[in-house]
């Protein structure tokens, strides 16, 4: 199936501008970027638009930025029309990328951009790399499997309370932040049909403020963001949360849990993992059982070894540190080995305990639970 090629509006200065100034940049990114893009260059009408009126020429080009995935506006002089563009596809949603080459450095630009860069070129790959994730990551996967589509702004407006409430830059910081968190969970495993969970947004998040407050050269920019956000995402999630999680149901059958080996990962049963179904009997029925508690967003098989002597299968459940995160073990006697180690990443880090406490109990009553000499 042939993919969709994005369609870019170029923004720019126009009025005062002769055409020279208008054409050369678009034509230099047409030229260049066009075997992977497709353009509307609202300098291509200007020779159509006659006797146009004011407000009409004005609604076409709002109808353009409509119509495009995505806009470059090169503001190389201040221009109110340009401005006025880049907020209007800001709020359709569209990624917007300000090329800003003689540092003007303005802040309402700044605000609405994705990124701020200093040449068209630059400004075509930051907004090619944007494209790829936005295609990627298409939906947020929230809690018992309900999806709603991605929004990355509503993700730099949660870093930006942050920010205000730790008293930092709140528009650079984001600006910096949004695409490292974007690039982890493009490269993440855990990207599933086009969605990602709201769990492990939080958890890239998390870590990206939590290096970049470790940093000794960003310390003074980013201290105090993170725990200003974790405030901000607890408060919100608390007004949010379904009461149905905090005692979560046992299903009379396996919901549509992911259960997988990392990459290539031989598992004590010799192969890779990427279903339930491809786990020997009787450890298979094991995690089909732990896949009947709700909330569980995935179970990671992880690493293998050597472990006391069991008859059939023995599951072992214990908290982690990592919030959002259970540990697991199942002892199964196989040809690799005799312990199997996991990681339940749940859909509400909130409800980690609730989910912990429902599995051991569940576990126990299907008498997977007990170790030889009594321990659980």
């Amino acid at each position: 199936m042939t993919r969709k090629r994005s369609l870019i509006y170029l923004a720019g200065p126009m009025s005062g501008c002769n055409r020279d100034q208008m054409r050369d940049w678009r034509a230099r990114v047409v030229d260049r970027w066009s075997s992977q893009f497709d353009f509307i260059n609202p300098v291509d009408d200007l020779d159509e638009e006659g006797d146009a009126s004011p407000h009409g020429l004005v609604r076409k080009d709002e109808e353009a930025i409509l119509r495009s995935d995505a806009m470059l506006a090169n503001m190389w002089r201040e221009s109110i029309g340009t401005a006025i563009g880049v907020a209007h596809a800001h709020y359709r949603g569209k990624p917007v990328v300000v090329v800003d080459p003689n540092r003007l450095n303005n802040r309402l630009l700044a605000y609405y951009a994705a990124a701020v860069v200093d040449t068209p070129h630059a400004g075509m790959k930051a907004l090619r790399s944007m494209l790829r994730q936005q295609e990627r990551i298409r939906e947020v996967i929230k809690r018992e499997g309900r999806r709603e589509p991605f929004d990355r702004g509503k993700l730099t407006e949660s870093i930006r309370e942050a920010c205000r409430a730790a008293g930092r830059n709140d528009i650079l910081v984001p600006a910096e932040v949004l695409p490292i968190v974007l690039e982890r969970l493009t490269d993440s495993a855990r990207v599933i049909a086009g969605g990602v969970s709201a769990g492990v947004v939080r958890d890239a998040v998390w870590q990206v403020l939590a290096d970049l407050e470790a940093d000794p050269l960003r310390h003074r920019d980013y201290a105090g963001i993170r725990e200003a956000w974790e405030r901000h995402d607890r408060r919100r999630r608390s007004l949010t949360r379904p009461a149905a999680l905090a005692e979560p149901a046992v299903r009379a059958r396996s919901l549509r849990v992911r259960v997988f080996s990392a990459k290539s990962h031989a598992t004590i049963w010799g192969k890779t993992v990427k279903t339930t179904g491809d786990i020997p009997q009787p450890a298979r029925q094991a995690f089909r059982e732990i896949c009947r508690v709700e909330g569980i967003a995935e179970v990671r098989l992880t690493t293998m070894s050597q472990g006391p002597h069991v008859d059939g299968v023995r599951i072992q459940i214990h908290a982690s540190r990592q919030l959002g995160i259970i540990e697991g073990k199942c002892h199964h006697q196989a040809d690799k080995g005799d312990v199997q180690a996991f990681q339940i990443r749940v859909h509400d880090p909130e409800a980690t305990e609730a989910v912990r406490r429902r599995l051991v109990s569940h576990l126990a009553e299907a008498g997977l639970a007990r170790l030889p000499g009594g321990a659980a």
